[in-house]
């Protein structure tokens, strides 16, 4: 038998996602057939089993490890190059190597999968990093979608309890790197034991660490590796989730010989779930189960299955056919008994839709055992609910075995109570199923972007596409859980910039929630964000009366809520946008009320305060509108951290205040910065790094730089053109700068042409008397002036100046630019008088 024969053979005994290696292999063994097959990769394959007969001589178990390898690559397509880790590569050669804006400084760790290090930033910011280089190769078009997808979504994830995504990107042989916040802890089972925490401690600090989790399964991101060495625990007792959405990749040395094997997910042995191994799909339930057995280590000191073997491959055949043991029985604690028992047990139920629907309802679980009320997990009969109440009423109780008059007051207490209970029971078994549902139609919606199951060159509006077209047929029978499904397609289309999906998905979700008939707020959020898509797809006449008609559904039945907050956010920039300013502020300082009032701190309060400043600034208020930007960043680093995505978010916000400023300088560092970051982390083509692009451009405008403008602008509008056309506003504002520049370096017959396309658009987009035709306008009077057509300039930058003037007033800082262009005029013409006139109007607002 050749060496794939064998290979063959192996593979077929544990399925076809297996890449067996037997438990008695030596790690010197696994080395050489590592080394081996890697090496032969590097061969044309005529002479690839050749090769490898030589290299196995007469080894027939290494020949066995070597076809194993090759089998697994064939059948599963991974790149199982990533594999050369075990020995070929040694850590210590990438110290003190440069990566992005970060040095190597110190190994940590790592596997057969990547390596960990500690680094720096070298661009003069302090700060410490760690810094994970995975050894898996990028090579193909499917493999680099599935990178870039996979750290658009970490980087958005808000939560204070996840390690951020800091940068990443891809090495210049194909390795993608993720730079992540360095947490400064310790794994949260040694934590636990070295402060000896009691019980309800530690289900304390699992509470933070499942709402985390949900957190990230809410923005559609699964862990696939919850471990005590992934969940590291601040000097501050803050847990830490750490390596979310590259976990799959990466594993520590103490695990990399028999605990964790590559079955094209990763998997620990003790924590992964039974679907995991299986090599079936991997979902939210998929963490759910990872927590609960988390959670049976914290609470008994023992690994689930600890006793049925040490290997890899016995936790394997246990785990898919046994149920975990009962926790009280394996610790001999009696205070486990009961409750805590059926929590984990249905945590760690082997079929995912008997656990609990979502890492939430687990939390949910923990917190009413410790609050001593039912558990969901429990059969509540009248007995145990009784059982909750007396003991959280232990004095009523008592008394009531001394005075009937008392007795039955409390247990009219108690049917009310149980009632309530039963209630929310109810609502819980509906939520659990929902979740399930949702979980299950997002698992099969992402299977078809894996190349192994699907088009291997799926695009992500492809697989968006399919999913959109599967609801009616998978959850129209649940219209609540269709339209919230749809949402969720409508905005993952919307951050891509495809706006017209978003809206097809984001309408239908409306006709759902409008059959359903059980969820108003929700249909009102829909509503509204029906009309933010319009508006920022360019329509914007289209965008008003859905946006009013949210606005006025929240006010009546969410008065004082954050959902009325966010809708009134949502006017107000619509209403600046069509110089309604007046309008629009009371709405923004309504908005910020709610929120402060409500203490939410987190991105949404962030957007309000940028989009506040944005109308500030653009109306006369640069000074306000700076301070407001500054909270907004302030508000951005407490919540979601210094290098989030949407605190560059209000970092963009404030460049843009430091221009209005004239702190030019300032505000173009600050463009490069969040432009050269977002291209890494959301990719060149995204919608956020071309605006930033462009406003980048702008202010290298300003700083008399042209020629680099003009680059940045170009590709921006050409990019933008191609995405969302030509007459989105972000296109215009890319175009005009592009024109400007033109006419700068001297090429004003083509700069003439781009800013008078510009305007055309514009005039049918905003209206004549818009303050962006007024200033488009003037960039044309600019244009001539610089093509020496001198008394052409003068007849369009004067009614420019008046129609900015009579919008903005003399103060905005576009203004004061059309005073410069037209003083400059009348400089040429030699009309010193004229000159003089409007120099005086110029002064230093900022």
């Amino acid at each position: 038998m050749d060496c794939a024969a064998a290979g063959r053979a192996s593979a077929s005994l544990a399925g076809p996602w297996l890449s067996v290696v037997s438990p008695q292999s030596s790690a010197d063994n696994l080395r050489r057939a590592y080394l081996i097959f890697e090496r032969s990769l590097s061969i044309e394959e005529t002479a690839r089993l050749n090769f490898i007969d030589v290299e196995c001589g007469d080894d027939t178990a290494l020949r066995a490890e070597v076809g194993a390898l090759q089998t697994a690559d064939a059948a599963t397509s991974i790149n199982t190059g990533s594999l050369r880790g075990l020995g070929l590569e040694q850590p210590d050669a990438l110290l003190g190597q440069q990566i992005g804006q970060f040095r190597v400084l110190e190994y940590l760790g790592g596997g057969g999968m990547g390596l960990v290090f500690r680094g720096e930033r070298t661009d003069g910011i302090a700060q410490r990093v760690a810094i994970k280089i995975v050894r898996q190769e990028l090579r193909s078009a499917a493999s680099r979608m599935r990178f870039d997808l996979e750290r658009s979504a970490l980087a958005r994830l808000e939560h204070p309890s996840i390690a951020r995504l800091i940068d990443a990107g891809v090495t210049d042989d194909r390795r993608p790197w993720y730079v992540m916040e360095f947490v400064d802890g310790v794994p949260i089972d040694e934590y636990c034991q070295t402060r000896n925490l009691t019980l309800a401690q530690r289900l304390e600090l699992l509470i933070e660490v499942c709402n985390a989790v949900d957190a990230a399964h809410r923005s559609l991101v699964v862990h696939r590796d919850i471990k005590p060495g992934n969940v590291l625990v601040t000097a501050e007792g803050r847990p830490k989730l750490i390596d979310f959405g590259i976990a799959k990749y990466l594993s520590s040395e103490a695990e990399a010989v028999d605990l964790t094997r590559d079955t094209g997910v990763l998997f620990t042995a003790h924590f992964a779930a039974p679907e995991q191994i299986a090599g079936k799909d991997i979902s939210t339930a998929t963490d759910v189960f990872g927590l609960g057995a988390l959670a049976f280590l914290l609470l008994t000191g023992k690994k689930i299955f600890e006793s049925a073997g040490k290997t890899a491959m016995d936790y394997l055949f246990v785990v898919t056919r046994e149920e975990p043991q009962w926790p009280s029985v394996v610790s001999n604690n009696k205070a486990l008994s009961g409750d805590l028992d059926n929590i984990l047990r249905k945590a760690m139920a082997r079929e995912p839709v008997e656990r609990y629907g979502s890492a939430s309802a687990l939390a949910q679980d923990f917190q009413r055992f410790l609050m001593h009320r039912p558990v969901y997990a429990h059969a509540p009969s009248a007995a145990y609910r009784f059982a909750k109440f007396a003991r959280r009423n232990r004095l009523t109780v008592a008394l009531g075995a001394m005075l009937l008059a008392a007795l039955i007051s409390a247990m009219a207490v108690y049917v009310t109570q149980a009632r309530s209970v039963a209630e929310q029971r109810d609502k819980a078994t509906y939520e659990a199923a929902r979740a399930n549902r949702i979980n299950q139609f997002l698992t099969s919606m992402l299977e078809s972007a894996d190349p192994r199951v699907g088009d291997r060159e799926a695009t992500i509006g492809q697989v968006l596409d399919k999913a959109a077209a599967k609801v009616d047929e998978t959850l129209g029978a649940d219209p609540g859980i269709a339209a919230s499904v749809l949402m969720t397609i409508a905005n993952a289309n919307g951050s891509q910039t495809r706006y017209a999906p978003a809206l097809q998905s984001v309408e239908r979700a409306i006709e759902f929630y409008r059959r359903s008939g059980r969820h108003p707020r929700e249909l009102a959020v829909a509503i509204g964000m029906r009309g933010d898509w319009l508006r920022t797809s360019g329509k914007v006449e289209e965008s008003e009366a859905p946006l009013r008609e949210s606005l006025d559904m929240l006010q009546k039945i969410a008065p004082g809520s954050v959902e009325l907050a966010e809708a009134q956010d949502r006017v107000g920039v619509l209403l600046g946008n069509s110089k309604r300013e007046t309008d629009a502020e009371p709405l923004f300082q309504q908005s910020i009320a709610i929120m402060r009032r409500l203490n939410v701190r987190d991105a949404r309060f962030v957007t309000v305060l940028n989009d506040y400043g944005v109308l500030l600034g653009t109306g006369g208020r640069p000074k306000q509108a700076l301070a407001l930007h500054q909270e907004a960043v302030a508000a951005a680093e407490a919540a979601l951290g210094s290098d989030h995505a949407i605190t560059d978010d209000a970092r963009a916000g404030l460049a843009g205040a430091l221009a209005n400023v004239g702190q030019y300088a300032a505000s173009a560092s600050v463009y490069r910065q969040i432009t050269e970051r977002r291209r890494k982390v959301l990719g060149p083509l995204n919608l956020d790094t071309l605006w930033s692009q462009t406003n980048w451009a702008n202010t290298l405008i300003d700083m008399h730089q042209p020629q680099e403008a003009l680059q940045l602008a170009g590709d921006a509008g050409t990019t933008l053109a191609q995405q969302v056309g030509e007459s989105h506003p972000i296109a215009l504002y890319a175009r005009s700068i592009e024109g400007r520049a033109n006419c700068e370096l001297g090429n004003a017959a083509n700069g003439l042409k781009i800013i008078n396309g510009v305007v055309e658009r514009r005039l049918k987009l905003y209206g004549a008397d818009h303050w962006l035709v007024a200033n488009t306008r003037m960039l044309v009077g600019f244009c001539l002036m610089q093509a020496g057509q001198l008394r052409e300039a003068e007849t369009i930058l004067l009614p420019a100046i008046t129609a900015l003037e009579k919008v903005r007033g003399s103060e905005f800082d576009r203004t004061q630019q059309a005073y410069v262009y037209i003083a400059d005029v009348y400089r040429k013409l030699g009309d010193k008088t004229a000159e003089a006139v409007w120099r005086n109007k110029i002064h230093d607002i900022r």
